[in-house]
């Protein structure tokens, strides 16, 4: 079990080289050959990244499956995806709270007078755990919706179990992807690493991830300046809106991008690949803003409350009346 983590280890190093050096490459080809601007840059930088490491992952699995078992001096061993899954998980949030500890530090070595003007600088939040107000209804919800994420999850991580312990009693050794499902369960595979591919690609992660990076270390550093006193039972309700983050939408969302492809290659009919598929992206998209609210209301750090809704009856009616405005 420990040989193969830290054969899981070493190849998430390798990877994370490459990762840096095809990042890099592509920030300096778009600066360099398209005069792109820096935000830009690293948008399209993030986002062939992000697609590319998921490729990988999903490239060595296949090739660890069909290695199978292998022998390390007198110990058998075989690469097995729940361990990949978790490892990919636990090194992402380390590096999360490394981010969040950085921007921490870099906030508390400030002055006071520029401690205090990022402070007046309002936060976007990009999920409801980010939501800052600890009204007592909504931090219900987030509760509501953080334990049904999680429920949700657990079921559907559940039936990869069930699949991995069946796979085992059979005593498979060559490929255990689209075992018993041909062809049409490599179909599958194939189109689930490319959906994979483009939700991380077009849902941003990269970007929500450094963005929540700042967002947190800001809240952090603001909440545990002696300066601010935040009471005691603040602190501890806004730790436990930062565990329900990055429970949700680190740990699971790797996992979830990560296990798919391979659950779903057990698909017996087109329909419930479709179906699987919407489903599972639902999980992980259960805490995100309602489509409607297009951009969420700025987080104040000092009053800990989202800017009130200003508009008025008047301007309901007209826009009831002119909807398209």
């Amino acid at each position: 079990f420990f040989l193969q983590e830290y054969i899981i280890y070493y190849f998430f190093a390798v990877i994370s080289a490459l990762l840096v050096f095809i990042w890099f490459y592509t920030h300096h080809r778009c600066r360099l050959r398209r005069n792109t601007n820096e935000a830009a840059a690293s948008k399209t930088a993030d986002a062939l990244t992000m697609s590319v490491a998921v490729f990988f992952v999903e490239l060595f699995f296949v090739i660890a499956d069909w290695i199978g078992f292998y022998n390390i001096g007198t110990t058998r061993a075989r690469i097995q995806l729940i361990d990949v899954s978790r490892v990919a998980s636990l090194l992402a949030l380390f590096y999360f709270f490394v981010l969040v500890l950085k921007k921490y530090r870099k906030i508390q070595e400030q002055y006071e007078e520029d401690r205090e003007e990022i402070y007046n600088i309002p936060l976007t939040p990009d999920n409801i755990f980010q939501d800052l107000s600890l009204d007592p209804f909504k931090y219900y919800q987030r509760i509501l919706v953080f334990v049904s994420q999680y429920i949700l999850f657990t079921i559907y991580y559940s039936e990869f179990l069930d699949i991995v312990y069946n796979i085992k009693t059979q005593g498979i050794d060559t490929f255990e992807i689209s075992r018993g499902n041909s062809w049409q369960g490599w179909i599958y595979y194939a189109t689930a690493t490319l959906i994979m591919m483009i939700y991380v690609t077009n849902n941003g992660f990269s970007k929500s991830f450094k963005d929540s990076t700042s967002f947190w270390g800001t809240v952090m550093a603001f909440h545990w300046d002696p300066k601010n006193e935040s009471p005691y039972s603040n602190r501890l309700l806004i730790t436990a809106l930062l565990f329900f983050d990055t429970t949700v939408n680190i740990q699971m969302t790797i996992v979830i991008v990560v296990i798919v492809p391979f659950i779903l290659s057990f698909g017996e009919e087109p329909v419930n690949f479709v179906l699987n598929l919407v489903a599972v992206l639902y999980i992980v998209e259960l805490d995100d803003f309602p489509p409607a609210q297009h951009k969420p209301d700025p987080v104040y750090l000092h009053d800990g409350t989202s800017e009130p809704d200003d508009r008025t009856q008047e301007d309901e009616d007209v826009f009831n009346e002119h909807p398209e405005r």
